[in-house]
């Protein structure tokens, strides 16, 4: 969807070939939580009021499309930065404006901006990535509206990034994108049940690296889906050659809205008795952030055969009630809860209640990060299922 909308932005710019603009990034950092409590008409309400906020302030032609359930890319021909300071600061009061919500009390949309500038001589593509680090610069220094600067800062950040993604995409290119299989094993046997694919890059002296930060820079740029797409197709392989074999593999909350990976995984399961055997992962983070598409996307998926994980779950501070709400196979537990057992009362007595709750669901529990005999044997004995971490492998 964004290749698509950046193809209308680069046609946008060259009809107005003499120009010079902003490219910027609107995004509305809390709308799940909003549409969670009011409904799913907010969205569409959402649309309107952000639609029509650009329409009333812009003396000029405008760019506006939708790119995520909660975020928008514009282009405003540029006339000077104060001008622009000044429409999307009347924009954005537009926005919250209180009449918008004359049925709901208190309603807030946290709404910020990235903005970089652009000319027609410059990659579309770099602009917009320009303003997606504006943007978060803008929601750590928390300002309704930030311009791109070429600060050192800056300037490092992006091309740490930059080298990140170039060293993934010439590993995908050159075959150097493996999987370790990290065993989920029974907790009170200790018999592996599944395997977790976690992708590794491979170095110039054949060592494998973490792929983790090489995810983030790939989220932050918006090239993410490839990973997803790449770990899928590796994971249906792998399930071929071993009619045994129980992989779990994550994807990451952008892929929840990708139509393009749910085709591939249509395709690759097309006639194949595989797909029972895998597990899809998705964060509760991404899950709370677009509840409506998790649901539709998860959905799909139990439609194919797969099964389902809200992984790292705690850290989206989610009230175990929203589990009624996801129809999921299993929650693992996050590394935040799993380090202080069994020495932390907080942290058993949320564990206690979660399993209370979860197996009153008939849900399965998995502990990751355990590398301690005392945290295992506390976990099985507090009826969680299935332990993983560096104990084990």
């Amino acid at each position: 969807m964004l290749d698509k909308v950046l193809n209308r932005i680069q046609v946008f710019c060259s009809l107005h070939d003499s120009k010079k603009f902003y490219i910027g990034v609107l995004s509305v950092e809390n709308f799940s939580i909003i549409e969670q409590n009011f409904g799913e008409l907010m969205s569409d309400l959402l649309d309107k009021i952000i639609s029509d906020a650009f329409e009333q302030y812009n003396r000029d032609e405008y760019f506006l499309n939708k790119i995520s359930y909660n975020s928008y890319a514009f282009t405003i021909i540029n006339t000077n930065n104060r001008f622009v300071s000044v429409l999307l600061e009347n924009i954005l009061n537009y926005i919250n404006k209180r009449k918008h919500f004359s049925r709901m009390q208190n309603v807030y949309f946290l709404v910020r901006t990235g903005l970089a500038e652009h000319t027609n001589n410059e990659n579309i593509q770099k602009t917009f990535n320009k303003a997606q680090v504006s943007l978060f610069e803008c929601s750590n220094e928390k300002k309704r509206c930030s311009f791109y600067k070429e600060s050192l800062d800056t300037i490092q950040k992006h091309v740490n990034n930059t080298d990140l993604l170039a060293n993934y995409l010439e590993a995908l290119e050159s075959n150097k994108l493996v999987f370790d299989f990290q065993p989920i094993v029974d907790s009170k046997t200790r018999q592996t049940v599944f395997y977790e694919c976690l992708l590794r890059l491979v170095d110039e002296k054949g060592y494998r690296l973490s792929g983790y930060s090489h995810i983030q820079a790939a989220e932050q740029y918006g090239v993410i889906r490839h990973i997803d797409q790449f770990t899928l197709i590796a994971a249906v392989k792998n399930l071929e050659k071993d009619p045994n074999l129980k992989l779990h593999i994550n994807i990451s909350g952008i892929t929840i809205t990708d139509p393009d990976w749910m085709e591939l995984a249509q395709q690759l399961f097309y006639k194949k008795d595989l797909y029972h055997r895998l597990t899809i992962e998705i964060t509760e983070t991404a899950i709370i952030k677009n509840l409506k598409a998790a649901n539709f996307f998860m959905k799909l998926l139990r439609e194919l055969g797969c099964k389902i994980s809200i992984d790292d779950f705690g850290s989206g501070y989610s009230s175990f009630s929203q589990l009624k709400n996801i129809r999921v196979d299993s929650i693992k537990i996050g590394e935040d809860y799993i380090k202080d057992l069994p020495d932390k009362k907080d942290t058993i007595m949320f564990l206690r209640a979660l399993v209370e709750y979860a197996k009153s669901l008939n849900l399965d529990i998995i502990a990751e990060h355990v590398e301690k005999e005392s945290t295992a044997k506390f976990l099985a004995n507090s009826r969680v299922d299935y332990l993983q971490g560096y104990l084990f492998s």
